[in-house]
């Protein structure tokens, strides 16, 4: 049960994000507001308010930065300013819901039909999710945007550590000490006879993964031999590293070497056409995994090699549920089933008995091919792009950046199949690339 401070402290945000607009320039204001909004403010707490959809900590965190740029900095973010294939996407993006809510209007058993409340409830949702996207590509566009990014990510797991590392020492407590409640299973932290951090991301994979981004952010700098404070870059990323190792996640630890490996042995034409093939892979999952031509059992056998029978575990039960909810999600595969749990599969007592664990199922489940193709094709197009338009840049340097920006993009597109750890906080980092990609076009 989430405590009077948990409110408190969505409800203090906007005012927050005000002292950093007042005080700031406008990137730094941003990334103090989103960064701090993601790292600090309640999971799975939010405020209801009549006629408007359910504001969280990352709606209220955008929300509040959108309202500064407007109101403060007299900024626009240039939603309408998309061109050819991404303009097509983003509109996608924003109807989908509309027309899922139109497809859905009976009810499934004991859940509702949809109505064209639900439909506009969820567009406001996407756009606000989808926001960052356009920070990014405004405002973190040119080189220097792009490393003061990577910089302020570093930063921030620095600091994060901090939380990190006592969590797992005294166990994953803060949230319930400072917000009232645990907002996960505690058993799912418990790992290796240890813990799995949680601080305030809601689960372990959440925060590894959020680590794992942070390294392969520092692993750029080193490559690029920018050192931002006193300490030297080189220190930076081997201590973020085993505050990897100790978060006790496999594949963010392994998403973070596979970078770093890419970034020493690579030239950025190799590290942009690997991000590109980790792109099509994760693009065609869906169509592999329908037609059950992807090779679950290997994969299965491999996380036996690599981490045992709990891991391999782990994996089949992921595999297990993805293909119950892929077969029910085939009934809808147009628009989806839409939200009220309808794409998740309940038994004859009613109880739901699903466990959505990655972002394509949920997207492919809710809104179709529709809204499938909408979300993971802008991220594509970003890397795609990315592949494109590397040799028109000026400097090896530059090359060097889009191409390991492009890998880290990947990477977050890839753990969209096991995980659902996208945050309005990557899309910013996927918004910059494009506006990068943008620029470059425009020489």
């Amino acid at each position: 049960m989430p405590n009077t401070f948990s409110y408190f402290a969505l409800m203090v945000w906007p005012l927050v994000t005000l002292f950093f607009f007042l005080t700031k320039e406008i990137r730094k204001a941003i990334l103090f507001s989103l960064l701090g909004g993601y790292l600090f403010l309640p999971v799975a707490v939010k405020i209801d308010l009549p006629g408007l959809p359910a504001l969280n900590k990352y709606t209220i965190a955008t929300l509040s930065v959108l309202f500064c740029l407007k109101f403060i900095k007299n900024q626009r973010i240039g939603f309408l300013s998309l061109k050819g294939i991404p303009k097509v996407l983003f509109i996608m993006l924003l109807i989908s819901p509309f027309l899922t809510a139109l497809t859905n209007k009976d009810p499934v058993g004991f859940l509702p039909g949809l109505t064209m409340y639900d439909g506009l409830s969820n567009v406001f949702v996407s756009f606000v999710f989808m926001s960052p996207f356009f920070l990014g590509r405004k405002f973190f566009s040119q080189q220097e945007d792009q490393l003061l990014l990577f910089k302020y990510i570093v930063l921030a797991a620095l600091i994060y550590s901090i939380f990190i590392l006592y969590e797992i020492r005294m166990s994953p407590q803060l949230h319930k000490m400072l917000y009232g409640f645990f907002p996960h299973s505690f058993l799912q932290q418990v790992r290796n006879g240890g813990f799995r951090a949680v601080v305030f991301m809601g689960h372990g994979l959440w925060v590894g993964f959020f680590v794992s981004i942070s390294v392969i952010a520092a692993a750029i700098l080193w490559r690029l031999k920018i050192q931002f404070i006193s300490l030297k870059t080189s220190f930076i990323l081997f201590f973020l590293l085993i505050v990897l190792v100790l978060s006790k996640t496999l594949a963010s630890l392994i998403y973070a070497f596979a970078v770093i490996i890419a970034l020493m042995m690579f030239s950025p034409k190799k590290q942009v056409k690997i991000a590109l093939i980790m792109a099509i892979i994760v693009m065609s999952y869906p169509i592999l995994s329908i037609n059950k031509l992807f090779p679950h059992d290997t994969f299965l056998e491999v996380a036996t090699t690599i981490g045992g029978a709990a891991r391999t575990e782990s994996l089949e039960f992921r595999f297990r549920n993805e293909k119950m909810l892929l077969e029910h999600a085939y009934e809808k595969p147009l628009f989806g089933w839409g939200g009220w749990g309808r794409n998740r599969i309940f038994n004859d007592q009613g109880k739901d008995v699903s466990v959505t664990d990655g972002k394509w199922i949920l997207t492919f489940g809710v809104y179709g091919w529709f809204g499938l193709i909408a979300e993971f094709g802008l991220i594509f197009i970003t890397i795609f792009l990315a592949s494109r338009k590397l040799k028109y840049g000026h400097s090896s340097q530059e090359k060097l950046l889009i191409s390991s920006h492009a890998l880290l993009i990947s990477i977050i597109l890839i753990d969209q199949i096991p995980n659902a750890s996208i945050t309005p906080l990557y899309w910013l980092f996927i918004g910059s690339l494009f506006g990068r990609v943008e620029q470059i076009n425009k020489k």
